[in-house]
């Protein structure tokens, strides 16, 4: 089984270095990362999926165990186990993001195809 990490923050130094080596020193193997930086708003974004068969904690316990790494950055958190049903939507900017999305840290979109 997999999960997907989503985390918006502040960009700083050792970002992806931090939030990697939490998930390897938890036992989860990283299978798939992607990173952006908004420069002209000094945001981070960051997509990582991995294998979670081998954590030291519980399945349940995903985001009590991150929300802290969160808290360091003052980043905004969303963990989603594979099997849900998802959609990912980036925006390069934070406020192209308020523009279709508000301001709100998760967001559940339902999709209607359109004749």
């Amino acid at each position: 089984m997999t999960a997907i990490l989503l985390l918006s923050c502040p960009d700083q130094k050792g970002l992806v270095a931090s939030i990697s080596n939490f998930i390897s020193d938890n036992g989860g193997n990283i299978l798939n990362l992607d990173e952006h930086v908004d420069s002209d708003e000094n945001m981070f974004f960051i997509r990582v999926e991995w294998e979670i068969g081998g954590l030291k904690f519980g399945k349940d316990e995903l985001s009590s165990q991150f929300q802290p790494l969160a808290d360091q950055f003052n980043g905004k958190l969303n963990l989603l186990r594979k099997n849900q049903n998802s959609l990912f939507l980036y925006l390069s900017t934070i406020t192209l993001c308020k523009k279709f999305c508000g301001d709100i840290n998760l967001v559940n979109l339902t999709l209607k195809s359109q004749p």
